[in-house]
């Protein structure tokens, strides 16, 4: 059971907001809980202890962020002040990160969403292993500093190698500030995001599956691979550039002995052609955004467990689509309410496991009083989910969503969440009956059924040349990139 997160927790200080409203619109309310408490008191007194500044549950993926804002010290040496900067913003979330990983696995029980630990986190977590979890700091304070010492965007360089205290190291041949790497290879791996980062990032992976994508993605690059770019920006303008099969990758081949990505990434992909008319297509696809805020608004009011439990359900399969596959859906959607009369269609899946879903317009007899429409307006929801089962032998779930047909008038929605393994042969056959009865046949050239077939990047079908360009090649007797003077082999690769 999956109430709604209690509207007075924001975040507390203002980057702790920010954070807050972009990873509700990103992840919706459902699913993203700021500033979370442990019951972790002296003696069993007192207030717990702070958990972690935002936590993402989502399946079976959980994201800890922790957000820290720490004015950067004024000293004589900028190298001094990043070194000190580093530590209290850093490495100071990144252990707060690590103490969050440990409670969650151990205590899962015992996370609450007030400092009182009187209310309980609404959701059940898991300790299982299995559970995959995502560590980001939000480090912020630095973005000036950083802007005016390199004359840059103000977003930290990346270099996959540089380790632990190397950052703190001044006195290193060719050390240099507001660079980030790995905080402890000992430890689970931690995104390191600035200020500016956060919302580039956020703003365009705006979807739980693109943000964990990226996520994943991006680990096994810095992980695995000798990379340097110069900004984040950079790195992420290279990943919604390049595509293995239908996702987005990094995507560069293994003989190459090092990555470098220059600042040209992202100017080159905010003024592109391609990105404007991404832009333009994806805008239809925040009619499903929508839609779930309201059926998440309706689901709120629900009383029964049951029936709270497969509503969260088939949210959760809703917030799962990616942003490509929510333009398709609200397309489809948008098309049948436009309509004046009662239509059906069902859409298929892209992947495996993920749902069939149906969407009916039904529209109002003026004779029917409303409660009396939306109940035979639910019930034939249910009988086309059925019919779908019926149709798709392969289909284990689908959802259903019906609404008014025409835009005129008052306007709702029902939800339904209809499953293979939770129905009877019987029921899936009365489809067929039903279907006859109203009409339809049960054959393919008989219903209304859209695949869908949607570009990232609608024109042109191709990227341009220079999106596919690999980053230059660094030899090994080259110079290294980070400035250091010395060859790339005795350097960042050694």
């Amino acid at each position: 059971m999956l109430p709604d997160n209690p509207s007075n927790v924001q975040g507390i200080t203002p980057t702790e907001r920010y954070l807050a409203r972009l990873c509700r619109h990103s992840f919706l309310r459902l699913w993203s809980y700021p500033n979370l408490f442990r019951d972790q008191k002296t003696g069993g007194k007192g207030d717990g202890k702070e958990l972690c500044d935002l936590l993402v549950a989502f399946e079976n993926d959980l994201i800890i962020f922790s957000d820290k804002d720490c004015r950067f010290p004024e000293t004589a040496s900028v190298k001094t002040s990043w070194a000190r900067w580093y530590r209290r913003a850093i490495l100071k979330s990144a252990q707060q990160l690590w103490g969050a990983e440990r409670w969650l696995r151990e205590y899962p029980a015992r996370v609450f969403l007030d400092r009182g630990c009187k209310m309980p986190l609404p959701i059940s977590l898991s300790g299982d292993k299995a559970v995959r979890i995502h560590e980001v700091v939000v480090a912020n304070g630095a973005g000036n500093a950083c802007r005016s010492h390199f004359q840059s965007s103000g977003t930290f360089l990346i270099d996959s190698h540089l380790v632990g205290e190397q950052h703190c190291d001044t006195n290193a041949k060719g050390f240099v500030p507001f660079c980030v790497g790995r905080v402890d290879v000992s430890k689970r791996f931690v995104h390191i995001l600035d200020e500016e980062s956060i919302g580039i990032v956020l703003s365009s992976l705006d979807t739980v599956t693109d943000f964990l994508g990226y996520l994943s993605t991006r680990e096994a690059l810095l992980t695995e691979r000798k990379v340097i770019a110069s900004g984040e920006e950079n790195l992420l303008a290279y990943y919604l550039t390049h595509m293995t099969g239908e996702k987005h990758s990094f995507n560069f081949p293994p003989e190459v002995d090092g990555i470098f990505l220059d600042e040209g990434f992202w100017p080159r992909y905010q003024s592109s052609a391609q990105r404007r008319a991404k832009n333009a297509a994806d805008k239809i696809s925040y009619v499903w955004d929508s839609l779930i805020e309201r059926l998440t608004a309706s689901f709120l009011y629900i009383n029964d467990d049951k029936q709270r439990l497969r509503a969260e359900m088939a949210l959760r399969f809703m917030a799962r689509e990616p942003r490509l596959r929510r333009r398709m859906l609200s397309k489809a959607i948008t098309d049948l309410v436009h309509q004046a009369t009662g239509m059906y269609r069902t859409v298929q899946p892209t992947s495996p496991g993920d749902p069939h879903y149906v969407f009916i317009t039904f529209p109002k007899p003026s004779y029917a009083a409303r409660d009396q429409y939306i109940e035979v307006r639910r019930q034939h929801l249910i009988d086309y989910c059925l019919l779908t089962l019926h149709r798709f032998p392969e289909a284990t779930q689908v959802v259903g969503i019906a609404t008014e047909a025409g835009l005129a008038g008052q306007v709702s929605e029902d939800l339904a969440l209809i499953t293979r393994a939770e129905t009877t042969p019987e029921q899936i056959a009365d489809a067929a009956t039903f279907c006859s009865t109203i009409g339809l046949r049960a054959n393919a050239s008989d219903l209304n059924v859209r695949l869908g077939n949607e570009q990232e990047f609608p024109r042109p079908a191709r990227l341009p040349e220079h999106w596919r360009i690999r980053p230059p090649r660094v030899g090994r007797n080259d110079p290294c990139p980070c400035g250091s003077g010395r060859k790339f082999k005795k350097c960042c690769i050694g």
